[in-house]
């Protein structure tokens, strides 16, 4: 079976994203896992999301498209809403090793707009819907020390 390769975010929803539909749970739940090309780390994250991975490191030769990875939380958030990043800092309390740090740079709300509104029309616009996050960017540190 062929499928097709360099699907960025601009290309469509990560979702619909047929390479995710070739994948099986368990080779993924439990395991770590290690995407080499990850572009912007989006099929990565849906991947370790959707089967439970272990941990997931995703590895690219394109700075530019890894560093589009920052906006992970956004991503998430704007995904999966309160509870998909409540899910997603619950994981990394849990992957955490005693002593080691989560460094983290929520995305400005502003900027959750912006997504917004460069999505409209766009095949993820219809399930974004900012009026059903209550949870703010401000607020994810005072979350995570919950």
């Amino acid at each position: 079976m062929l499928i097709p390769h360099g699907r960025h975010a601009e290309g469509g929803g990560v979702q619909e994203d047929p390479r995710l539909a070739c994948m099986r749970e368990e080779w993924f739940a439990g395991r770590h896992l290690l995407d080499i090309g990850c572009n912007e780390g989006l099929i990565t994250l849906a991947l370790a999301t959707r089967f439970g991975c272990t941990s997931a490191t995703g590895v690219d030769i394109d700075r530019q498209l890894v560093g589009k990875a920052a906006s992970v939380t956004k991503w998430v958030h704007l995904n999966w809403g309160d509870d998909g990043i409540t899910r997603l800092f619950a994981r990394c309390w849990t992957e955490l090793q005693p002593g080691g740090f989560l460094v983290l740079e929520p995305q400005p709300w502003r900027s959750y707009k912006a997504a917004v509104a460069k999505q409209r029309g766009g095949p993820e616009a219809g399930s974004w819907d900012l009026a059903a996050l209550h949870l703010r960017p401000e607020g994810f540190v005072t979350l995570l020390q919950q």
